[in-house]
């Protein structure tokens, strides 16, 4: 596999479909589904979805790591579980469909062991691949140390893999000091991770990404900003993409989709202003369907005609 997913912190997506709800009464949903997620599972959906298999490496533990692992598999998703002394989290996504509102409840999940963390990285670097990308996504269990991060971005320069890495927090700002390969984060972790305030600007925190992260040895940062659209930045040339209008159901999941549209075009050798329009693309189609990443590659190449991008 020319890519590998890692999420360190699986989860079981439970997502509601209700109509006008509001707090303190009972809400009863209109559908609902219960789908194996965590951002690199989420990236990997979109990837077999578009046609580009990956292998997908979670940590799972019992009792429901073999239901977790066999549901991914139901969706031609490769995987392999690291046994993990802890159940796989739940997390409640609520969507109003005649309001369009979203409720996000996210577990932290169970406790890392320590005295795993070195099996778990010799267990990822086994699965290595050369010129390979392996994207590092999602948050850390609790008791991993944020380190591990950079650590993992060490060993994939080391072995020649291509480290993506979508996370948050003090993980990230590990991650960005060891240097991988690239960067995607949304407007929100970017600003966290380089201690700017909330209220930066869109154009400041692109600068930032240009000044902060390219200097510590990123080849491209992708930041995405919500419907405002998302930039893509490099030594050498930088883009934003203005999203196409969409029929948007919900908007879990989509920067994962994001990515895979990115990673997607870049191993077929997309220049840099077509890997995001496409990406932009698949980030729509994405917001049009109620079950996560079940996007359509034919609803992608309609909404890829039009995503406005223009240099920055």
């Amino acid at each position: 596999m020319d890519i590998v997913t890692v999420t360190l912190n699986p989860a079981w997506d439970i997502i509601h479909v209700a109509e006008r709800w509001r707090s303190e009464r009972l809400v009863r949903a209109r559908e609902h589904w219960v789908v194996p997620g965590g951002k690199g599972v989420n990236v990997s959906r979109v990837l077999a979805r578009l046609g580009h298999p990956s292998l997908c490496l979670i940590l799972a533990g019992s009792p429901d790591a073999q239901r977790f692992a066999e549901a991914l598999r139901r969706e031609r998703i490769g995987l392999d579980a690291f046994p993990a002394p802890f159940p796989i989290r739940h997390n409640v996504t609520l969507i109003d469909s005649a309001g369009f509102d979203e409720l996000h409840s996210v577990a932290a999940g169970g406790a890392m062991d320590p005295n795993q963390v070195g099996g778990l990285l010799a267990w990822i670097v086994a699965h290595f691949q050369p010129d390979a990308h392996l994207v590092l996504a999602g948050s850390f269990p609790p008791g991993c140390p944020h380190d591990l991060a950079a650590d993992l971005v060490r060993l994939c320069r080391n072995h020649g893999m291509r480290c993506v890495v979508d996370t948050h927090g003090e993980a990230l700002r590990y991650a960005l000091n060891a240097g991988p390969w690239a960067v995607k984060v949304n407007r929100d972790e970017l600003a966290h991770a380089l201690g700017l305030p909330e209220q930066a600007t869109d154009d400041q925190l692109v600068a930032a990404a240009r000044r902060e992260v390219l200097e510590r040895g990123v080849d491209w940062v992708s930041v995405t900003f919500g419907a405002r659209g998302a930039a893509i930045i490099s030594r050498e040339r930088s883009f934003w993409a203005t999203p196409p209008q969409t029929r948007t159901m919900q908007t879990t999941g989509c920067g994962d989709a994001f990515l895979a549209g990115l990673l997607v075009a870049q191993r077929r050798g997309n220049p840099l202003d077509d890997q995001i329009r496409y990406a932009a693309a698949v980030a729509g189609a994405a917001t049009e369907v109620p079950e996560l990443g079940q996007i359509n590659p034919k609803r992608v190449a309609e909404l890829a005609r039009g995503v406005l991008v223009r240099p920055l």
